[in-house]
């Protein structure tokens, strides 16, 4: 029996952004495959980041002539902002000459476009649409005339009241939010828009925009500050309870088929001392440049397309030179998603963002967190109310946060979270934390303690807030495990009160 070697046929492939063809320091996107197919076609997926390139193939020799490939849009979203009027933002493509908009009544099929938009475009407004009706939309980018694959796509339903975010007129923006949420003082809203416009107002009422105060990354769990601030959050958007290079933490998640769409909860805050019993601390050698330790409360709410964060987060006296401790709220209204930086909200250098957090023998502060969705959705927007109370009760701080975020599709989860974020090197996120002395003692999840109980911690289920009940729960436990323990929870009933210490 005669036996025929296989031939095997080596294809390599390289890509590089256009106009950096010549540049022996710019980047190149190799692919190398094998076949012994006997067929002049070969399929080969090159992943690459979003941009415009000129690709090669060689086997045996470079194959003749060069050929452009366009990736597609990373990152789109589309805004009711009137009546009859759809307005879509989106980020860059590098290399694009151009973009596209299309759009339809109908999920996957866009009949209508719009003409050729500059290559510095990045938004478009689609006017004379029908009120209350849902518009699907999709972006394209083009390099000379070479049409690169259609975005994800988005939807939205143009209504009256819609919030003008394309106006870019912070008096009518925060005057159309309040129309939506209700009254809030003046000094008191802040509003991130999806153009990255941060709206925001003194005490008399005078309106401005201006950068968003910082961005959020979201493969590394980092919040970024424009003063150079960067500071951990335990990135939780996981499905398993489970090490993830971020900090111990606390956690507990609804379950799906409730499709929980928002939360709320008063959590107490012991004195930073109390006869000389510290409750909180944060260690010196991790304050400046170190692990920057960062002890959070904050909810998240998951759904298929869309995941968003709020809550709040200690900082110590000291720590970018501000003299006193504080808790400090923030809104990542979109975690979920191709871009490469998220905006938030509450900024790391605003006074006005601050709870002061000082005192010896104080006897502690109550913090109401609420969070979710504004009407149903409908607006595209997410709200993050903080509210601060002296023991003895009056609201001595408030804060009312909203920001732009996709729609909440299929079930959602709701998640509530306690934790120790820190920034670890690459090998210190294998084992998920680093001891460095750094705690929180006794906070109080709906009570105080076990003798005064004040209000329960409820989720917002079927547009109605009923108690974070062990019936409403899918997972629950902490980060990490083993004895002694790093993270200590009290449960006063399951999982509606509890009591959580993070001891490193």
């Amino acid at each position: 029996m005669r036996r025929h070697a296989t031939r095997v046929l080596t294809l390599e492939f390289r890509a590089k952004r256009v106009g950096t063809e010549s540049n022996p320091a710019a980047p190149v996107y190799v692919k190398v495959v094998e076949t012994t197919a006997l067929t002049d076609v070969v399929e080969v997926e090159l992943t690459l980041p979003a941009g415009a390139y000129t690709v090669q193939a060689k086997a045996n020799h470079w194959l003749r002539g060069e050929m452009a490939v366009v990736s597609s849009v990373p990152w789109i979203f589309a805004a009711p902002t009137g009546a009859t009027k759809v307005t879509v933002y989106w980020d860059e493509v590098a290399g694009a000459t151009g973009y596209r908009v299309r759009w339809g009544t109908v999920s996957g099929s866009y009949p209508h476009r719009s003409a050729v938009l500059p290559a510095d475009a990045r938004q478009w407004s689609i006017t004379g649409l029908v009120t209350e009706q849902t518009y699907y939309v999709v972006v394209q980018a083009e390099y000379n005339g070479l049409w690169g694959p259609p975005s994800e796509e988005d939807s939205a339903v143009p209504h009256v009241g819609a919030i003008p975010w394309d106006s870019g007129d912070a008096p009518a923006i925060l005057r159309a939010v309040r129309n939506i949420i209700g009254g809030v003082p003046h000094g008191e809203l802040f509003v991130l828009g999806p153009d990255q416009n941060y709206y925001l107002e003194d005490a008399n009422g005078s309106a401005r925009s201006s950068l968003p105060p910082g961005y959020y990354d979201a493969k590394n769990g980092l919040l970024y500050y424009s003063d150079g601030t960067v500071v951990p959050i335990t990135t939780s958007q996981q499905n398993e309870l489970q090490n993830e290079g971020s900090g111990p933490y606390r956690r507990v998640r609804t379950k799906s088929d409730i499709n929980a769409k928002g939360a709320t909860g008063l959590f107490y805050l012991p004195p930073p001392i109390f006869y000389n019993q510290p409750y909180i601390f944060v260690s010196g050698s991790h304050v400046n440049g170190g692990k920057w330790d960062a002890p959070c409360i904050y909810f998240g709410i998951k759904s298929k397309n869309a995941d968003r964060e709020g809550g709040i987060m200690f900082h110590p006296a000291g720590r970018r030179n501000v003299p006193y401790n504080r808790w400090m709220p923030f809104l990542a209204p979109d975690v979920q998603n191709n871009r490469e930086k998220n905006p938030i909200l509450g900024g790391f250098s605003y006074p006005t963002n601050h709870i002061r957090y000082e005192g010896t023998y104080g006897v502690g502060l109550l913090v109401r967190i609420s969070f979710g969705e504004l009407l149903s959705g409908k607006t595209k927007a997410v709200a993050l109310f903080v509210f601060a109370y002296d023991a003895a009760g009056p609201v001595i701080w408030r804060n009312v946060f909203v920001g732009y975020s996709r729609t909440i599709t299929g079930q959602a989860t709701v998640r509530r979270v306690i934790s120790i974020a820190q920034k670890l090197s690459e090998e210190e996120k294998k084992r998920g934390y680093v001891k460095t002395g750094s705690f929180v003692r006794n906070i109080g999840v709906g009570c105080v303690d076990q003798n005064w109980l004040i209000v329960p911690v409820m989720v917002l289920r079927n547009s109605q807030w009923v108690e974070w009940t062990q019936e409403l729960t899918d997972q629950a436990g902490v980060f990490p495990g083993g004895s002694p323990p790093v993270v200590r929870v009290q449960e006063i009933d399951r999982f509606t009160y509890e009591i959580v210490s993070i001891e490193l």
